[in-house]
């Protein structure tokens, strides 16, 4: 099961592959992940910039920018309500950067 990290578009170009998965969240990784175990040659398509190794608090000091910058926040969150944390896409997904 060989592994590569394509970063443009035109190196995806470049190859063929069985099938796209759009989305490199919890559920896009694990189907990729049955795909290439079944030998088949899979493409993981993720919008972010980002391939963090680990949770993002626990990152050196250097990459905490990451925390206040380039997030999505798809919300508004009223005066004096609820505080809702940044989201940022990046392969392993929204839902893992903020896991514990």
């Amino acid at each position: 099961m060989a592994q590569r990290y394509l970063r443009t578009l035109a190196d995806c170009r470049r190859d063929t592959c069985d099938a796209v998965v759009v989305g490199g969240g919890a559920v896009g990784c694990a189907v990729v992940h049955r795909l290439l175990q079944r030998g088949f040659r899979g493409l993981l398509l993720e919008k972010g910039p980002f391939l963090l190794p680990e949770h993002v608090q626990n990152l050196d000091p250097v990459h905490q920018p990451l925390m206040t910058t380039a997030v999505a926040t798809p919300w508004e969150v009223p005066k004096g309500g609820y505080g809702l944390a940044p989201q940022i896409p990046f392969l392993g997904g929204r839902a893992l950067f903020w896991s514990t």
